[in-house]
């Protein structure tokens, strides 16, 4: 059951005082869910809560600041939202401006407005290659699905530049064409993927995986990446040929991946395994065929299953799937015990799981960092959409804002406690922004596969 505006409020009165916390983790978190909480909202009178963080000392504040004006003004062209990312969208710090070129993309999702792309092409070009990036990013956003000739061409001229405004466009491109099969468009992107850049070719990757998104189609086109040399770039053909499968269902298309003697390969197939299987409840021909994956000899493998895992079961609040990922709290792979959190987190998405919960808990207080973190942010994930009037859930959560880590610090403070049309959607959406924080950059665009699916209510039920 969705959340009320007056319910709403309410969450926000929690969050409020956070926003003036000594800790700048704590600071950046509470801003992050005010943006989780109004996402879509569009609530001009709210903002004035947040105009302070403006010139708020820290880069990672005002970086989250730009996200959640995107997430808070969604698809509504908001006037008031789009002056503060003019302010952000000139400050000193790279990864602010960064966010404030791709947040209008949020902002303008999928209309195809050229006043959308007007803003982000108005400041003068930013020398710093990450924001140029997110300014072709932003581009792709704005006219994300539309197959837009105007924003094709734009983005197409980005190409032959420099290398962060070439990456970007790759993605733009992608996302302009989401799930549509265009094969002139993957024709424009097949080259890059033998770039000389690692950062070229894996945004080509993702840009292929993207048109092809939910088709079953183009993913021969990925696979040669798996032999790649950077890691970076064969991590992004993994996500990708996952994307070309996501809900597909397929058993034979998968198995020659599944059964590869190239544990690179393996990798690619068992994180494709989640996505095709996305939130089918743990059927036993999902599980059956991830079984052996949870337990390969490579870590990268292991690393693929264990994320697929709480994708399959999504929301399922399966007490064995989440007992098995326990198991693995002892991996002798850190990524593998992080992602084994994670997932209980996924399997117990919005069903305030207590098993979840209790196995989260347990590990709260280990030495191990990362382990800390995701168990932090997968309690957070259970609690999504749920009511957070549970003492008991306040005791495990209020201690971790005097945490060590910064990352568990960062966690306390999401309080994922409402969604706005899907939480299971929503909680691709919320994981994607997440993890391009702790994991690895471009795993933001998990969260553009969710806004896509949310505006055209390919929904999970």
């Amino acid at each position: 059951m969705k959340k009320s505006l007056e319910q709403k409020r309410e969450e926000l009165k929690e969050l409020y005082p956070l926003l003036k916390h000594s800790d700048e983790w704590v600071r950046s978190g509470a801003v992050l869910a005010i943006g989780f909480t109004l996402f879509g909202t569009g609530l001009e009178e709210e903002v004035k809560n947040l105009l302070t963080l403006v010139k708020d000392p820290s880069g990672v504040v005002r970086a989250n600041l730009a996200f959640t004006i995107g997430l808070i003004f969604m698809g509504t062209h908001s006037e008031t939202g789009m002056n503060v990312l003019k302010i952000l969208n000139m400050d000193l710090e790279w990864r602010v401006r960064l966010h404030a070129k791709i947040a209008p993309g949020f902002v303008f999702l999928g209309t195809g407005s050229k006043e959308g792309l007007k803003i982000i092409r108005s400041q003068k070009e930013d020398s710093n290659e990450w924001v140029r990036h997110g300014t072709a990013v932003g581009l792709g956003l704005i006219f994300m699905g539309t197959q837009s000739k105007f924003g094709k061409e734009n983005l197409q001229s980005m190409l032959s530049s420099s290398e962060g405004f070439c990456s970007g466009a790759a993605i733009g491109l992608g996302l302009i064409f989401i799930g549509s099969g265009a094969e002139e468009v993957v024709k424009i992107l097949l080259p890059l993927l033998e770039d000389s850049s690692e950062w070229v070719r894996r945004s080509a990757a993702y840009g292929i995986g993207l048109i092809y998104l939910r088709t079953g189609k183009g993913a021969n086109f990925l696979y040669p990446l798996f032999s790649d040399l950077d890691w970076m770039v064969y991590f992004a053909a993994a996500w990708s040929v996952a994307f070309v499968f996501l809900g597909v269902k397929s058993k034979g298309k998968l198995k020659d991946l599944i059964e590869a003697h190239s544990a690179k390969v393996r990798r690619g197939g068992a994180t494709a395994l989640g996505m095709a299987f996305l939130e089918t409840f743990c059927t036993s021909e999902a599980v059956t065929l991830l079984r052996p994956l949870l337990g390969d000899a490579s870590k990268w493998v292991r690393r693929g299953a264990t994320i697929s895992a709480g994708l399959i079961c999504l929301g399922s609040d399966n007490e064995k799937m989440i007992k098995k990922m326990q198991s693995l709290f002892d991996d002798r792979d850190g990524w593998v015990r992080f992602f084994a959190a994670w997932s209980i987190g996924m399997i117990g998405l919005g069903t305030k799981s207590k098993t979840g919960i209790e196995v989260l808990s347990s590990v709260l207080n280990t030495y191990d960092e990362w382990l800390r973190r995701s168990a932090a942010f997968a309690i957070q994930l259970i609690l999504l959409g749920t009511s957070m009037e549970d003492e008991e859930v306040d005791k495990i959560l209020k201690p971790l804002q005097r945490d060590s880590d910064s990352g568990v610090r960062f966690c306390s403070a999401l309080k994922l406690g409402t969604f706005h049309e899907n939480k299971k959607v929503e909680g691709l959406i919320t994981t994607g922004i997440i993890f391009s924080w702790f994991i690895f950059w471009d795993l933001w665009i998990l969260s553009a596969v969710g806004l896509w699916l949310l505006k055209n209510k390919k929904l999970f039920s």
